[in-house]
């Protein structure tokens, strides 16, 4: 399946330069229930977002409120009743849970860089990248890039782990 990437000329160019995480944690619903979103629908998440500095603030950068853009992404997916959130994270080779050890599906991992920035993509609990939302062949235009830029990524030194799950009734 195809997933719209960060690069995509028809976002701002804030998504297009910082969005990684964004549309690394955007693509957790759409992978799980193998249905991609929109471009619209993709704009109307990031708005809802923008809304609330602790959803997304400034750069793209996602809050601790993120849970929200997954919550709106599986919503406007017609999965409302099923939920999506940061569990616990991977430090060093030591999984931490933040309540308990619920098995988690997926990895959202920060790369360290040989360029400007950082760079987040996504992998499946085994640790294979299974997204990366940057295509350099739709890097043009993006405000203090070259044109085609291409991301080195050297070593994930972060990694947040993230569970989906049926809600219960209650």
């Amino acid at each position: 399946m195809d997933l719209l990437k960060q690069t995509n000329p028809a976002f701002p160019q804030e998504v297009r330069r910082y969005g990684c995480r964004f549309m690394s944690m955007l693509a957790i619903p759409q992978l799980y229930l193998s249905k991609p979103l929109d471009i619209s629908q993709i704009m109307a998440i990031y708005h809802v977002g923008k809304s609330d500095p602790l959803v997304i603030g400034e750069n793209c950068r996602t809050g601790k409120n993120e849970h929200v853009l997954m919550q709106h992404a599986l919503a406007l997916l017609g999965k409302p009743g099923i939920r999506c959130r940061q569990v616990g994270k991977i430090k060093g080779e030591t999984v931490v849970f933040w309540n308990s050890s619920a098995p988690y599906q997926y990895i959202v991992g920060h790369w360290v860089t040989l360029g400007l920035d950082g760079h987040w993509t996504l992998f499946d609990p085994n640790g294979i990248e299974v997204y990366d939302p940057w295509e350099p062949r739709e890097a043009k235009g993006i405000e203090g890039l070259e044109d085609g830029y291409v991301i080195r990524k050297r070593v994930v030194d972060r990694r947040l782990l993230y569970r989906v799950w049926e809600a219960t009734a209650p």
